[in-house]
């Protein structure tokens, strides 16, 4: 086909093709690749499931608040007496 030639369906055809096919082989791997996220994802929340219940059974929300306070109380009188001596 030369310039000012109209292009035959043939011709039209064979360029429009490797499209098409190029276009199904990236669907394809977009589907797999979809399926394998998908299966991924629900393992990893299985998987985080499962240690949010092992941790909720293990440690109870008034057991953290006793040993946080109590943290803060000696963290506060150490600084206090550090304080007291003038070293800060």
């Amino acid at each position: 086909m030369t310039n000012g030639e109209k292009a035959g369906i043939r011709e039209v055809f064979n360029m429009v093709k490797p499209l098409g096919e190029g276009q199904v082989r990236i669907e394809t791997k977009l589907d797999t690749f979809i399926e394998l996220y998908n299966k991924a994802h629900e393992a990893l929340e299985n998987k985080v499931d499962k240690a949010s219940d092992c941790i909720k059974g293990k440690i109870s929300i008034r057991a953290f608040a006793l040993w946080l306070s109590s943290a803060v109380i000696v963290i506060g009188a150490i600084l206090s007496y550090l304080k007291f001596l003038k070293v800060m």
